[in-house]
């Protein structure tokens, strides 16, 4: 919601600082937020449940927007949107919980139904906020302080614990298994190898994600003088081929395996190199779908990859460790997309196109490893199922 409108909150809170260096304040300042709570809040729920941590985040995440709302400093602004962030940085608890309540093999389709939640928001968020600073900058904190009220009551509500133990602190729901419907997985020796490709999958998704909203933004007002509602409708109508992805996701998986589908995606985004030397709006809308959709085709994936790979007892933290790597590839993007465009136009795009074939080599590796671990997996079920079998026989003899 704050994109199409950083030049004049640069503007307003802080008119002597350079407008790239007060956007990347801006922008970050939430991206550090999220970071810091997704690295403590998926362990987090491992251990208290995810229900709590859930029910925290958004009343923090609510009165954190009506201080924003209200902050006439650039130190206080900033501040509070990281308390939102930290706040907001749940989403590795959102993707145990429905780890907790899924098979692996569901994991794909509600991937990609949270992916459109987040696209929703994005495109919503860009179009209202834009419109809503039209009546007063600060509106739209107002508005999303009322939201999480709302949503806040609500999971109060109808929320319930997802994490259920044994007595030896083991999850008891069928997942965690391909196909078997069983807490316990084949021991894989590349897990580590895996989520640190899924790790840099996430960095570099969020970060071309981020920094073409951040870039656009200052683009929209220095190179086409377009209003704050006029650059949220354009970032709006870019979310349109987001929302087609996401439809398209789950029948293309059937063709494309996931792992190889998020490396095409990552691939896609090196396209908005194109940006800075077009000087055409209609082809910076079309580029910049290519930024904000291709990197879902990864995001889209990446609660089947935790599922698949996971050991159940560190879900939360498996998903704490990607999630805490994308909101790093958000601190980062604003930062240096910020200060590089003061150098030149340019340069914030050349970095995106080494980050996106960075991005898009680490999802090889999330294939390889998810190949490897359902090997594994079918491996150990045959076994189990050969040893009931010689059991089953041993007993009949006796």
């Amino acid at each position: 919601m704050l994109a199409p409108s950083t030049p004049w909150y640069a503007a307003k809170l802080a008119p002597s600082m350079d407008q790239g260096t007060v956007a990347s304040v801006l922008m970050a300042s939430y991206a550090i937020g999220t970071f810091c709570s997704s690295l403590v809040t998926g362990a987090l729920s491992d251990r208290v449940g995810r229900r709590p941590v859930l029910l925290g985040a958004m009343a923090i995440f609510s009165a954190s927007q009506f201080c924003v709302a209200n902050s006439n400093q650039l130190v206080w602004f900033a501040i509070f949107r990281a308390l939102g962030g930290t706040a907001a940085g749940t989403r590795p608890v959102i993707a145990a919980y429905l780890i907790d309540s899924s098979r692996p093999e569901d994991m794909k389709m509600y991937g990609v139904f949270f992916g459109l939640c987040v696209v929703g928001g994005q495109a919503i968020g860009s179009s209202i906020g834009g419109a809503m600073s039209e009546v007063a900058l600060s509106f739209p904190f107002y508005f999303m302080g009322v939201t999480g009220l709302i949503v806040l009551i609500l999971l109060l509500l109808f929320l319930t614990e997802s994490l259920i133990k044994d007595e030896n602190g083991m999850p008891v729901r069928k997942v965690g298994c391909e196909g078997a419907g069983r807490s316990e997985m084949a021991k894989n020796k590349y897990l580590i190898p895996t989520v640190i490709c899924m790790s840099l999958g996430a960095f570099s998704g969020q970060y071309i994600e981020i920094s073409w909203a951040t870039v656009f933004g200052l683009l929209a007002h220095d190179q086409y003088n377009l209003s704050p509602s006029e650059s949220g409708g354009i970032l709006g109508l870019q979310v349109i081929a987001t929302l087609i992805v996401n439809f398209a996701y789950l029948p293309i998986t059937h063709v494309i395996e996931p792992g190889i589908l998020a490396s095409l995606g990552l691939f896609i985004t090196s396209l908005i190199i194109v940006v800075p030397f077009i000087h055409n709006i209609t082809g910076v809308l079309f580029l910049g779908m290519s930024a904000q959709a291709a990197p879902m085709l990864y995001f889209a994936g990446m609660a089947f990859f935790a599922a698949v790979v996971s050991p159940p007892k560190h879900r939360g933290l498996v998903n704490s460790i990607v999630g805490a790597s994308a909101n790093l590839g958000g601190i980062i993007g604003p930062f240096t997309t910020g200060n590089l465009y003061v150098v030149g136009p340019t340069y914030p795009f050349y970095l995106c196109l080494c980050i996106s074939c960075l991005g898009a080599t680490a999802c090889l590796g999330i294939e390889a490893g998810i190949r490897y671990q359902i090997r594994l997996n079918r491996r150990a079920e045959e076994q189990r199922a050969l040893s009931e079998k010689l059991d089953l026989r041993d007993s009949t003899e006796a």
